[in-house]
């Protein structure tokens, strides 16, 4: 396998910025319920590509309704100043340029008229977020895993959770990026499974890391809080890489209180295309040949017992 193969849709290039395009001119339109669905997925997940969108438009249309794009919708309500664009001019190793969507403050207003909650990141005027490079890219492959979830395993969902904010024992709010308790119905030892998902940092610094390694305390600490009510729980841990699913495995079990952690990767290139808990990777990083051993695993046929 080789370990730089890279065509995330979501690779970070540290010498590359993000463009935001803004429609200063709109245009007078008309928003009908395929463009609300729209506007309604961009209040919730803040920024979106042309994707995930659809995957969100669809999961609230029957399926005779559905339509195979809404990419005339997305258009539409940029001419009419009600969603931005970021782009990312990149292409490198075949992958494409990426553009993400979000509302701009015209839409914000418009959905809050609707009654309709927008996430503001922690906004404290109420104005929409500019996002930075970094958490665009990141904020995107959350997004990317928790829609590909919420369509492909829709039927058997019991609890979804998406930047959940709860308390932790010390009256410290946690939040939880992404979390899923589903059932699994192609198992008879493993009846349910607890999944909650963290992004890699794409940025190298010490402070990167400590905030990654904070965000797994959290989670990790919710998951055993939860443990009576969450049955057999584990994180996922979202890499663009093989690369980067190195660097995320070895800092991570350079902590001893991590020794007992359940922890997989998952490569964002691949999320789209398949069931993600069927294509994630164990990995375990040996010193003396300073190397990484990757293991595919299946979760929703077999569950890796802690070591």
């Amino acid at each position: 396998m080789e370990n730089n193969y890279q065509l995330s849709p979501f690779h970070y290039e540290p010498m590359m910025k993000f463009e935001t395009i803004i429609n200063k001119k709109p245009k007078e339109i008309q928003i009908q319920g395929n463009e609300m669905s729209i506007l309604r997925a961009l209040a919730k997940y803040k920024i979106l590509n042309k994707h995930c969108i659809n995957s969100c438009v669809k999961k609230e249309q029957p399926l005779k309704r559905q339509k195979a794009s809404y990419d005339n919708e997305i258009n539409l309500l940029f001419r009419g100043g009600y969603i931005i664009k970021y782009f990312y001019p990149v292409q490198i190793n075949g992958r494409a340029n990426t553009v993400l969507y979000a509302l701009s403050q015209k839409g914000s207003q418009y959905v809050l008229s609707k009654n309709i909650k927008v996430s503001l990141r922690g906004d404290t005027e109420g104005k929409i977020p500019v996002f930075d490079t970094v958490s665009a890219l990141e904020t995107a492959t959350l997004n990317s895993w928790h829609t590909r979830l919420s369509e492909c395993y829709s039927p058997n969902i019991l609890t979804e959770l998406y930047d959940y904010v709860t308390e932790s024992t010390d009256e410290k709010n946690i939040v939880i990026p992404s979390f899923f308790y589903i059932k699994n119905t192609e198992s008879h030892l493993f009846n349910e499974l607890a999944v909650a998902a963290i992004v890699f940092k794409k940025e190298r610094s010490i402070e990167a890391e400590g905030s990654f390694i904070n965000t797994i305390l959290a989670v990790n600490s919710f998951l055993y809080t939860n443990r009576g009510v969450y049955k057999n729980g584990f994180i996922v841990i979202l890499v663009e890489s093989f690369t980067e699913m190195e660097r995320a495995s070895v800092l991570i079990q350079s902590y001893s209180a991590f020794s007992n952690l359940q922890v997989y990767y998952a490569v964002d290139e691949y999320v789209n295309e398949l069931s993600p808990l069927e294509w994630l990777y164990d990995a375990q990083n040996d010193e003396e040949s300073m190397t990484t051993q990757y293991t595919l695993v299946n979760m929703m046929i077999q569950k890796k017992e802690r070591k």
